[in-house]
C-alpha cells in the first residue's frame, strides 16, 4: 500500500498552479495572443490580437471581456487542451436576441472550418450557454518529448508552437477569410 501512495502521490501531472499560472502569464505578456480573463484561475481564454475586435459585441459573456468568443485552455492531470468556445449572452441584456442570431451565425461558419474538422463537438447548439464547437489537444503527458522534457512549461511551449502551426493558424486563417466582422 505504501508503495502505490507513494507512486500516486509523485505521479507527474499537468495539473499544477505553478504550470498554468506560467502558462497564464505567458499569454499575458504575449505580442501575438491576448489573454481575455487574465485572472482566472482555472481556465485561460485567448484570442489572436488581431482578432479580438472581430468578436468584441460586449455579449457579457465573461468577467473583463466583452468578447463572445475564446480560445479556452485547460491544463488537466494528462493533458492540456484547446476549446474554441462561445460564450452565454446575458439574459437581461438588452440586445440579446440580435446577440444570438450572430452567435448562431458564427457558430454554424466555424463548424464548416476544415482546421476544426477533427475536433468537431457534434451535439454542442449554439443556443447553450458556452457552446464548444471543437476541443482539440496542445499537449498529453504520455506523450515522449513531454516526458523527456525537464520542465512541463518548455514542453508546453514547443507543443503549443506546433498547434499552432498545424491547427491554430489555419483556423485564424479561416476567421479571416470567411467571418470578418464588420
Amino acid at each position: 500500500k505504501a508503495v502505490i501512495d507513494f507512486i500516486i502521490l509523485n505521479k507527474p501531472t499537468l495539473r499544477d498552479k505553478d504550470l498554468f499560472k506560467k502558462i497564464n502569464d505567458y499569454f499575458i505578456e504575449s505580442d501575438m495572443y491576448k489573454n481575455l480573463t487574465e485572472k482566472d484561475e482555472k481556465i485561460i481564454r485567448i484570442l489572436p490580437i488581431d482578432l479580438v475586435d472581430h468578436f468584441s459585441l460586449d455579449s457579457w459573456s465573461w468577467k473583463d471581456t466583452e468578447s463572445i468568443f475564446a480560445l479556452e485552455i485547460f491544463c488537466e492531470t494528462e493533458r492540456i487542451w484547446m476549446k474554441f468556445c462561445f460564450g452565454r449572452i446575458g439574459n437581461k441584456h438588452p440586445r440579446k436576441d440580435e446577440l444570438q442570431k450572430k452567435k448562431t451565425e458564427f457558430f454554424e461558419t466555424m463548424k464548416s472550418f476544415s482546421s476544426l474538422k477533427s475536433g468537431l463537438c457534434k451535439r454542442s447548439k449554439s443556443t447553450s450557454s458556452y457552446p464548444a464547437v471543437a476541443t482539440l489537444p496542445i499537449m498529453n503527458i504520455n506523450d515522449k518529448s513531454v516526458r523527456e522534457c525537464e520542465d512541463y512549461f518548455e514542453a508546453f511551449k514547443m507543443k503549443f508552437e506546433a498547434f499552432e502551426n498545424k491547427s491554430l493558424d489555419k483556423w485564424a486563417d479561416e476567421i479571416r477569410a470567411k467571418m470578418l466582422i464588420k
